[in-house]
């Protein structure tokens, strides 16, 4: 985790290694046969509430971000993977917190 502006508790919360086959692709083979894709995600988030309560509520839940990613990685399929990235973008946008991916 790394501060936007210090002291201003937003702060990037990243989240790596989010793994799922999924069948995008322009070729047919990568439709037919599918292929492993593996997503990071970077989310603004105002930190300052859980940072003083330790409560989850108070803040986006991590792994949730990751099952919606994953749903995406391995949902319908698209041809551009910068189709895939804006999905992925707008569900992380979703959760109540995250200001910017």
């Amino acid at each position: 985790m790394s501060a936007l502006v210090p002291g201003s508790g937003r702060d990037l919360i990243e989240v790596h290694g989010i793994r799922a086959r999924g069948h995008h692709g322009v070729l047919e083979s990568e439709r037919i046969t599918g292929q492993p894709f593996i997503a990071d995600v970077v989310l603004a988030v105002d930190t300052r509430q859980a940072a003083g309560s330790d409560d989850l509520a108070d803040t986006v839940d991590y792994s949730l971000v990751a099952q919606a990613v994953h749903a995406e990685l391995c949902g319908p399929p698209v041809d551009l993977i910068e189709v895939l990235a804006d999905r992925i973008a707008s569900r992380c946008l979703a959760f109540p917190g995250v200001s910017a991916v």
